[in-house]
């Protein structure tokens, strides 16, 4: 899956290294809010969830590192896959 050319170590040299918060994008920030969690990374290492989308234009003028939680990530693909499994065996 492409997370908008964000690899973790771009994500360190912002100041930001704990890794179950996987880096994403603005782009993909904004494609994925509404339907996962997404959080602000910081230099100081902390997440600050975005609550709203205008939140994801904003600190992308400062930093524009954003991340899911790892363990969401995971949830969220399954969810996926399950409703990719449940329309094959209808048709």
């Amino acid at each position: 899956m492409d997370f908008n050319a964000i690899v973790l170590p771009d994500a360190g040299q912002t100041g930001y290294t704990w890794n179950g918060l996987l880096p994403v994008g603005k782009a993909r920030a904004e494609e994925l809010f509404g339907r996962i969690d997404i959080y602000r990374a910081n230099p100081a290492g902390k997440t600050v969830p975005v609550k709203k989308r205008d939140e994801i234009r904003e600190f992308a003028k400062v930093s524009g590192v954003f991340g899911v939680r790892a363990d969401d990530w995971e949830r969220f693909l399954n969810r996926g896959r399950r409703k990719e499994r449940c329309s094959c065996e209808r048709a």
